[in-house]
């Protein structure tokens, strides 16, 4: 391994990663709001950003929870829990004399959420396939871990 990667390691876990950007989108979400300019665009810069929001913590959560040779109930865990978490977000700034919920972003967090889901699956599977890490059967229900050196 090399240093930079020994040095960057500790820093994307999938638990503390996920936790520090739960709490990014909580702080980011919880802060007052100005209106921006205009903008002629067909989806607008907001949902954009909501989306790319909740791709980044559907694919943190898929990491943090599921492995192939996992059950895939985790996967779906992980995106319905993503998409919750757009929900109670715009449930918190409906209290908020600041903020607005509005239903255009529980949708783009939705989108997002399940988006990242699929992005993170498709790259777990692609690295343990070309690792040829993961789990296998090998016999009467036992599972072996086998990795590649």
């Amino acid at each position: 391994m090399s240093a930079l990667a020994r040095l960057i390691s500790p820093l994307v876990r999938p638990w503390p990663s996920l936790g520090a950007w739960l709490l990014l989108v909580f702080v980011g979400s919880s802060v007052p709001m100005g209106e921006g300019p205009p903008v002629d665009f067909p989806v607008s810069p907001d949902k954009i950003a909501h989306c790319l929001a909740y791709v980044v913590m559907s694919a943190l959560a898929v990491r943090a929870l599921w492995r192939p040779g996992r059950s895939w109930w985790l996967v779906v865990a992980a995106v319905v829990g993503a998409m919750a978490f757009g929900v109670l977000i715009e449930g918190w700034q409906s209290l908020l004399g600041n903020r607005s919920c509005e239903l255009g972003d529980v949708i783009a967090d939705a989108i997002g959420a399940a988006i990242g889901g699929g992005l993170a699956v498709g790259g777990s599977i692609e690295h343990h396939r070309r690792t040829g890490t993961g789990r296998t059967r090998v016999g009467h229900g036992e599972v072996q871990r086998r990795e590649t050196d």
